[in-house]
């Protein structure tokens, strides 16, 4: 077999391959079709020997080919989408021609105004590529025609124009002359703001003909340039001058700052600094506002003292108010006693740590005392409230708990009982395993205890002298001072009356007989309201 001619076979199929990876399928048409003769030739020449040479040579064509059909279907693949492309540039036209055709049938004095519209559809037009041929004449008669229509309002709208840019163009040749004129000798606080001025009117002339514009616009950029240039020269000097100045003034002001207002010598001190201030040139526009700062800084070494009682006084002032809101809180039930408790702890840290700073001014401190005196009143207050009303929610559930072991059946004494604590719990279990007897022996007993302590209090309190007029009672009241050997009435006689010892010691005895309990609790009722001033 021909090798030399395999070989070339083979450099075939990678040129054609390599055709199709560019994409050059049109450009290397010629070199195709070139490819396919001279490989049909080599073909003829191989003369294969073997049947592996046969089915090497086999291959070979079959690659051939199938780049011949990639070839094919990729060229096939380009002519349709151009075809595409040619009726997509074709609908576009189209709608470019309705629009024109829109705007042509607008007054011809309204044309002009859509001037820039209809240059805009033109420009898109030429960069449109063609058209499929049977419509390429059709398209482009229509197209011309509908401009025919509207080039004498067109040919108006541009000489208007025209006029427009020359008018803009002679203007700012105008202002170009005015500003070199201001720039010759110039009195920069004057020119500054009229330069200023022309270069807001150029901005607001725009735009002429394009190269004259350009050309204008570099010489007016170049004068203004150079004037402003001058300008920021001159006002550098200026700048140094009045900077210097400045920084003088400024270190007069760090002085005046660091005056120590308990220094003897604070007056000589504070006259020193003036002169040297009067020596100072003039600092500018800002020569004003600094003269103020440095006054300010005088006048507050001489007012510190001052400022800082009246800083002490606001501060114990705010912490009465946050006091003061804690009250109200606490009055209106806002607040729970223990969460008052709390931030009234905090409060008095505080205030501890303010006091510690030094002397409190006598008005302030006695307007602390009684912010104090009221939160705790109302914090007592409260206290106690709560006390009594635990205390009436226990007498009523004392009436039933008395009902049910004043009963044969006193088995449900324990639901009735869970208000009461551990120790009480223990005693009515003991009681409600006895005999009703045993059981109405101890409630009466009870009852006898209870009517003791609340004449007791009653005499203490100076109520009337009923425990003087009953000789039960009286006796019951000798029977425990002979076992108490006079206790309870040494304790009564050197502790204060209070509501919280009332309580205490009257539920200290747990029960009482239920007809006992009204004319009890009548008088349970009447000592209260008389050490709450309720009555």
């Amino acid at each position: 077999m021909n090798l030399d001619a395999v070989k070339q076979m083979t450099d075939c199929c990678d040129k054609l391959n390599s055709i199709i990876a560019k994409g050059a399928l049109e450009e290397e048409k010629n070199l195709k079709n070139e490819l396919e003769k001279e490989f049909q030739n080599l073909l003829a020449q191989c003369n294969p020997e073997s049947d592996g040479e046969k089915k090497q040579l086999d291959e070979i064509n079959r690659n051939f080919n199938k780049l011949l059909k990639q070839y094919a279907s990729a060229i096939f693949q380009l002519y349709q989408t151009r075809d595409l492309e040619r009726w997509e540039h074709y609908a576009i036209k189209l709608k470019i021609c309705e629009e024109l055709e829109q705007l042509s049938a607008l007054p011809q004095q309204e044309i002009g105004n859509a001037a820039q519209r209809i240059v805009q559809l033109r420009n898109h037009w030429q960069e449109l590529g063609s058209v499929p041929h049977d419509k390429a004449d059709e398209i482009r008669e229509r197209y011309h025609k509908v401009n025919e229509i509207m080039k004498p309002a067109l040919d108006q709208y541009f000489k208007e124009l025209e006029e427009k840019r020359s008018h803009i163009d002679n203007a700012k040749k105008e202002i170009v002359e005015q500003i070199k004129k201001l720039a010759e000798n110039p009195n920069f606080q004057d020119a500054t703001p009229k330069i200023k001025a022309l270069q807001t009117q150029w901005k607001e002339l725009g735009i002429g003909h394009i190269k004259t514009d350009r050309a204008l616009f570099k010489e007016f950029k170049a004068v203004c340039d150079n004037f402003f240039s001058a300008r920021n020269s001159f006002f550098r000097e200026r700048k140094a001058a009045i900077g210097d100045a400045t920084a003088r003034k400024n270190a007069l002001i760090e002085a005046a700052a660091a005056l120590d207002p308990k220094s003897p010598d604070l007056k000589r001190n504070a006259q020193n600094l003036y002169s040297q201030w009067r020596e100072i040139p003039y600092a500018g526009k800002n020569d004003q506002n600094l003269y103020a700062k440095f006054k300010a800084a005088v006048d507050n070494a001489f007012n510190v003292v001052h400022e800082e009682e009246k800083a002490k006084i606001d501060e114990f002032n705010n912490w009465c108010a946050a006091l003061d809101e804690l009250s109200g809180k606490l009055n209106s039930g806002e607040l729970d006693t223990a969460s008052a408790e709390e931030q009234y702890k905090h409060l008095i840290r505080q205030f501890n740590t303010m006091t510690a700073g030094g002397r409190v001014p006598a008005t302030t401190e006695a307007k602390c005392r009684g912010a104090r005196r009221n939160f705790e009143n109302i914090m007592q207050r409260r206290i106690t409230d709560a006390q009594l009303d635990s205390a009436r929610n226990r007498m009523e559930a004392e009436k039933q708990l008395a009902q049910i072991l004043a009963a044969d059946d006193c088995s449900a004494w324990q639901e009735a009982a869970a208000f009461l604590n551990h120790t009480e719990v223990k005693n009515i279990e003991k009681i409600a395993s006895m005999s009703l007897e045993e059981r109405m022996n101890i409630l009466r007993e009870n009852s006898k205890q209870r009517k003791f302590i609340l004449g007791n209090w009653e005499c203490k309190l100076g109520m009337n002298n009923s425990i003087n007029s009953n000789v039960e009672l009286l006796a019951l009241a000798l029977e425990n001072a002979i076992r108490d050997n006079f206790a309870a009435e040494t304790k009564s006689q050197n502790n204060e009356a209070k509501t919280e010892d009332f309580c205490h010691e009257f539920f200290s005895v747990t029960v009482a007989a239920t007809d006992d309990i009204p004319d009890l609790y009548a008088k349970f009722d009447a000592i209260i309201n008389f050490l709450t001033k309720k009555s």
